[in-house]
């Protein structure tokens, strides 16, 4: 994922979880109900000790729906936000 997926996805868990302590630490990481997600230079992104084969929105959301971080049925309204925010900011 970039730079600018990561900070879109960041905020877009921010909105919708707003009860939830939402916090980014730069690119880096994106700690979430108290769980680390980690991304690597190198595409690989690392979710509790689960490291992900994809790199992708998609991917990462499915793994964090299979480890009850949300639910399953959130997946693709977060999807649709995400690409909402990322063709707004690059409207922008």
């Amino acid at each position: 994922m970039t730079d600018r997926e990561i900070t879109a996805l960041g905020k877009v868990l921010k909105e919708n979880y707003h009860f939830d302590p939402v916090i980014i630490y730069g690119t880096g990481a994106i700690s979430f109900r108290n769980v680390m997600i980690t991304f690597f230079w190198n595409g690989k992104i690392k979710v509790k000790s689960r490291i992900l084969l994809g790199s992708d929105v998609m991917s990462l959301l499915n793994a964090m729906a299979s480890i009850n971080l949300i639910r399953q049925a959130a997946i693709q309204p977060l999807l649709e936000q995400f690409y909402k925010r990322l063709n707004d900011e690059s409207n922008e």
